[in-house]
């Protein structure tokens, strides 16, 4: 296991993933601090934690979306 540093709002994670996953992680997380960073334009402050599930909840249903078409 690798441990990987990402930074999602300014705030730093360290997280682990299988080795050679580095990449995709911070991928990921870029992905994520994309969505928190379009979320946080919109609204305004809110509480950290709102602001992760809103993105969270945001990248589900783009998810949701493609697996649908991905599945008709």
């Amino acid at each position: 296991m690798s441990n990987v540093i990402v930074s999602i709002a300014g705030r730093p994670y360290t997280m682990q993933c299988p080795d050679g996953e580095e990449d995709h992680l911070k991928q990921l997380a870029k992905l994520l601090d994309e969505e928190v960073s379009r979320i946080r334009q919109s609204v305004g402050a809110i509480g950290d934690i709102r602001l992760l599930v809103m993105a969270g909840l945001m990248v589900a249903d783009r998810l949701s979306e493609s697996t649908r078409k991905i599945g008709a």
